[in-house]
Protein backbone atom coordinates (compact mmCIF):
# COMPACT_ATOMS: atom_id res chain seq x y z
CA UNK A 1 0.00 0.00 0.00
CA UNK A 2 2.37 2.77 -0.81
CA UNK A 3 1.48 6.22 -0.92
CA UNK A 4 2.40 9.45 -2.49
CA UNK A 5 2.49 11.64 0.73
CA UNK A 6 5.94 11.42 2.49
CA UNK A 7 5.81 12.91 5.86
CA UNK A 8 8.04 15.59 7.27
CA UNK A 9 9.78 15.91 10.50
CA UNK A 10 7.45 13.67 13.53
CA UNK A 11 4.42 13.17 10.97
CA UNK A 12 3.34 9.74 10.05
CA UNK A 13 0.72 8.62 7.17
CA UNK A 14 -2.03 6.24 8.56
CA UNK A 15 -4.79 5.14 5.87
CA UNK A 16 -7.82 4.44 7.67
CA UNK A 17 -9.52 0.58 8.23
CA UNK A 18 -12.77 0.06 6.68
CA UNK A 19 -14.85 -2.37 9.25
CA UNK A 20 -17.17 -4.58 7.71
CA UNK A 21 -20.72 -3.98 8.27
CA UNK A 22 -21.89 -6.79 5.88
CA UNK A 23 -20.35 -10.64 5.55
CA UNK A 24 -19.03 -11.91 2.04
CA UNK A 25 -22.51 -13.45 1.41
CA UNK A 26 -24.47 -10.60 2.45
CA UNK A 27 -25.87 -10.82 5.43
CA UNK A 28 -26.02 -7.04 6.89
CA UNK A 29 -24.33 -7.03 10.89
CA UNK A 30 -25.05 -3.63 11.30
CA UNK A 31 -28.54 -1.96 10.91
CA UNK A 32 -29.27 0.78 13.39
CA UNK A 33 -28.06 4.58 12.75
CA UNK A 34 -26.35 4.26 16.27
CA UNK A 35 -24.98 1.46 15.82
CA UNK A 36 -23.48 2.31 12.52
CA UNK A 37 -22.59 5.75 13.91
CA UNK A 38 -20.41 3.79 16.47
CA UNK A 39 -18.85 1.62 14.26
CA UNK A 40 -17.68 4.11 11.91
CA UNK A 41 -16.13 5.99 14.75
CA UNK A 42 -14.14 3.36 15.58
CA UNK A 43 -13.00 2.84 12.46
CA UNK A 44 -11.83 6.02 12.25
CA UNK A 45 -9.31 5.51 14.63
CA UNK A 46 -8.44 2.24 13.42
CA UNK A 47 -5.16 2.83 10.70
CA UNK A 48 -2.46 1.06 8.60
CA UNK A 49 0.70 2.79 9.25
CA UNK A 50 1.95 3.55 5.66
CA UNK A 51 4.47 5.98 5.78
CA UNK A 52 6.98 7.50 8.71
CA UNK A 53 8.57 10.86 8.64
CA UNK A 54 12.48 10.86 9.21
CA UNK A 55 12.65 12.29 12.62
CA UNK A 56 9.31 10.39 13.86
CA UNK A 57 9.96 8.81 17.31
CA UNK A 58 14.01 10.88 17.18
CA UNK A 59 12.51 13.00 20.47
CA UNK A 60 12.42 10.08 22.41
CA UNK A 61 15.69 8.82 21.61
CA UNK A 62 17.11 12.58 22.45
CA UNK A 63 14.86 13.03 25.40
CA UNK A 64 16.91 9.57 27.19
CA UNK A 65 19.97 9.99 25.31
CA UNK A 66 19.91 6.26 24.15
CA UNK A 67 18.82 4.99 21.04
CA UNK A 68 14.82 4.29 20.73
CA UNK A 69 12.85 1.71 19.39
CA UNK A 70 9.37 3.00 17.63
CA UNK A 71 6.77 1.47 18.73
CA UNK A 72 5.05 1.10 14.98
CA UNK A 73 6.82 0.48 11.42
CA UNK A 74 5.32 0.68 8.20
CA UNK A 75 2.69 -1.94 7.83
CA UNK A 76 1.47 -1.79 11.69
CA UNK A 77 -2.15 -1.77 12.16
CA UNK A 78 -2.73 1.20 14.75
CA UNK A 79 -4.99 2.59 16.93
CA UNK A 80 -4.66 6.88 17.09
CA UNK A 81 -6.63 9.57 18.68
CA UNK A 82 -10.09 9.92 17.44
CA UNK A 83 -9.74 13.47 16.55
CA UNK A 84 -5.92 13.37 15.80
CA UNK A 85 -4.38 14.08 12.41
CA UNK A 86 -5.38 16.16 9.27
CA UNK A 87 -7.33 14.61 6.20
CA UNK A 88 -5.33 14.17 3.05
CA UNK A 89 -6.19 12.54 -0.16
CA UNK A 90 -3.50 10.33 -2.17
CA UNK A 91 -4.01 11.47 -5.66
CA UNK A 92 -1.64 8.44 -6.61
CA UNK A 93 -3.40 5.75 -5.11
CA UNK A 94 -7.00 7.49 -4.47
CA UNK A 95 -7.76 6.51 -1.03
CA UNK A 96 -8.12 9.08 2.11
CA UNK A 97 -5.09 9.18 4.47
CA UNK A 98 -4.43 10.95 7.66
CA UNK A 99 -1.04 12.68 8.67
CA UNK A 100 -0.41 11.91 12.27
CA UNK A 101 2.31 13.23 14.90
CA UNK A 102 3.98 10.27 15.94
CA UNK A 103 3.13 10.36 19.30
CA UNK A 104 -1.23 10.62 17.93
CA UNK A 105 -0.40 6.56 17.91
CA UNK A 106 -1.81 5.07 21.29
CA UNK A 107 -1.23 1.76 20.49
CA UNK A 108 -0.28 -0.87 17.83
CA UNK A 109 -2.71 -3.97 17.15
CA UNK A 110 -1.84 -7.29 15.71
CA UNK A 111 -2.14 -7.67 12.03
CA UNK A 112 -5.39 -8.06 10.85
CA UNK A 113 -5.63 -11.94 9.69
CA UNK A 114 -5.28 -12.45 13.54
CA UNK A 115 -8.27 -10.63 14.60
CA UNK A 116 -11.40 -12.40 16.26
CA UNK A 117 -13.24 -9.16 15.67
CA UNK A 118 -16.96 -9.39 16.09
CA UNK A 119 -18.35 -5.76 14.92
CA UNK A 120 -21.65 -6.03 16.55
CA UNK A 121 -19.35 -5.98 20.41
CA UNK A 122 -18.46 -2.60 19.15
CA UNK A 123 -22.12 -1.48 18.99
CA UNK A 124 -22.48 -1.93 22.37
Amino acid sequence: MPTSIRPCGHNVVVQPVTLKTETDSGIILVTEGSQKEKLEMAGRMLGVLVAVGPQAWWAHSVALEQEYEPWAHVGDTVFYSRHAGKFMFDPISKKEMYVLHDEDILAVLPPQDEWELDVLDLTK
